[in-house]
């Protein structure tokens, strides 16, 4: 059993010696340290024996120096079948070309089809998708997240109120809803313009109607701005739909915390990327893991299915990007807490008023410091369109 442990990795051969009596051959192949085993007669002058494939060479110097006829029955292991591959080395190349061929085109988007939208904006679509680097020809490992294209996509194509982006084998699906005009509203009936809030009157724009507030009045939320009531007389009024737009000082209060030492994360540029398989639990390497550690950074992992034609192999493709990050500390003066506050509350009082309104003045009602926080009251005066409007029942 000894002899025959790495048999394969070895090699051997099964020879037959014939002549007058074979058994003075096998001990001369004895006293030469050459093993032999799997001894059999096939008749008186015949005797099956097996060797190894490294003792060939012996083997013939020895029967040249003796009279017996030694043929190869049959042989056995890796030497032989790596003999037979460099025999039929075209068809092996060939052979493995043609593999590496299926499988990256089983790998590579064929189709992008975008669907639901119009000619145009198809084609501003598509000028997007390949600026991601989604087009034919491309392997899908080399694509970014769906995800994050989707995203993209919404943000950077104006007309779009949804895209979705799903992979069919080679071919990716694209299905993208516009965003439709308002349908023109029926003509509406006859209305006033009322004050939405309270307020002090600067300014009015009135396209029809009878203005009944003054510039400099001061309004209260629900009080007549302009009438859709005109005529000198209840004989000659008549109700009309009143439109325009009534700008009106108005005043908020923005209640705000900002901390004196300010802790946060800034991404510097710097990206490192890894690439693997896995297969099932385990991973292998196969770029990139002997790159400088980029310190602290967080990393983002893609695992796409890999693919033999339509079938999906137990592997994945596994890209990691570690992206570089620096750790800020900021210490504020108590100065720049009251600059970033009311920063802050501009910002998001600018964005809960129309397009139109603009900021007249802000003022610092109340300021404390108190458990490493500057707290902030603030006033705000704002100019703003504070328009109405309010059907008339036909009864007035």
């Amino acid at each position: 059993m000894r002899i025959k442990q790495g048999l394969f990795f070895q090699g051997s051969i099964t020879i037959l010696i014939k002549g007058k009596k074979p058994e003075r051959f096998l001990n001369e192949l004895m006293r030469e340290n050459i093993p032999i085993w799997d001894i059999k007669r096939h008749g008186e002058n015949v005797l099956e024996a097996t060797i190894y494939f490294k003792h060939l060479s012996a083997l013939r110097k020895l029967r040249r120096q003796h009279r017996f006829t030694i043929l190869f029955k049959h042989h056995y292991g890796l030497p032989f079948l790596l003999g037979a591959l460099r025999l039929n080395k075209p068809v092996i190349t060939g052979l493995l070309i043609g593999l590496i061929v299926i499988f990256l085109v089983s790998n590579m988007v064929w189709q992008v089809k975008i669907i639901g939208v119009t000619p145009e904006m198809e084609y501003k679509i598509k000028n997007q998708l390949e600026e991601y680097g989604l087009q034919e020809g491309v392997l899908k490992f080399s694509l970014g997240s769906l995800e994050y294209m989707e995203r993209s996509i919404l943000k950077d194509v104006d007309g779009l109120l949804w895209v979705g982006i799903q992979e069919k084998g080679t071919t990716y699906i694209v299905q993208g809803v516009e965003q439709k005009d308002a349908e023109p509203k029926e003509p509406e009936g006859p209305q006033h313009l009322i004050a939405a809030k309270k307020g002090t009157i600067l300014q009015l724009l009135v396209e029809s109607g009878q203005p009944v507030a003054e510039v400099h009045q001061y309004v209260e939320k629900g009080d007549l701005l302009v009438s859709g009531l005109i005529g000198e007389d209840e004989e000659s009024k008549k109700m009309v739909q009143a439109k325009g737009k009534v700008f009106a000082e108005t005043w908020y209060q923005s209640h705000i915390e900002v901390p004196l030492r300010a802790e946060y994360f800034t991404l510097t540029g710097n990206q490192d990327q890894k690439f693997g398989l896995e297969v099932g639990q385990v991973s292998f390497p196969i770029w990139g893991f002997f790159t400088d550690d980029q310190g602290d950074s967080f990393k983002q992992v893609e695992r796409k299915p890999v693919y033999f034609l339509k079938w999906k192999l137990p592997l994945t493709f596994v890209q990691t990007t570690y992206f570089e990050r620096d750790h800020v500390i900021q210490n504020r003066t108590e100065e720049e807490a009251v600059e970033t506050g009311i920063n802050q509350a501009r910002k998001q009082l600018l964005r809960q008023l129309g397009h139109d309104s603009e900021i007249l003045e802000e003022k610092i009602l109340r300021k404390t410091r108190e458990n490493g926080k500057v707290k902030l009251i603030l006033f705000f005066k704002v100019k703003e369109n504070i328009a109405k409007p309010q059907p008339i029942n036909q009864g007035e």
